[in-house]
């Protein structure tokens, strides 16, 4: 839309300055003038269409490093559920073995 309101600016501004008495010279000359400034705001629309475009393509990017940081951080807390797991696991096996060794420790108190 912005390309159609800019061609249409350059269209009535020319309309505007042609008069009847212009030479041919000075209509050719704001034909040329016309044409330079309509490659410029063509040049214009493409940088800025381009700079969308590598606008896109960065946020893209940003969401699938996002996404693959959310993946290792789910990685992470599993494995951290499972270390948690076996040290309780491994803290349950020592009481029982200290309970084990007080009850002979006290077997043994009780012979003597």
């Amino acid at each position: 839309m912005q390309t159609e309101a800019l061609t249409s600016q350059v269209t009535t501004q020319t309309a505007k300055t042609i008069n009847p008495h212009q030479t041919a010279q000075q209509v050719e000359q704001q034909a040329q003038q016309t044409i330079q400034k309509s490659q410029q705001l063509n040049q214009q629309v493409q940088q800025q269409s381009l700079q969308v475009t590598q606008q896109a393509t960065q946020a893209l990017e940003t969401a699938v490093q996002a996404d693959q940081l959310a993946q290792q951080a789910h990685q992470l807390a599993a494995t951290s559920a499972q270390q948690l797991q076996q040290a309780e696991q491994e803290l349950q096996q020592a009481q029982t073995s200290l309970q084990q060794e007080q009850s002979t420790a006290t077997t043994i108190q009780n012979l003597q």
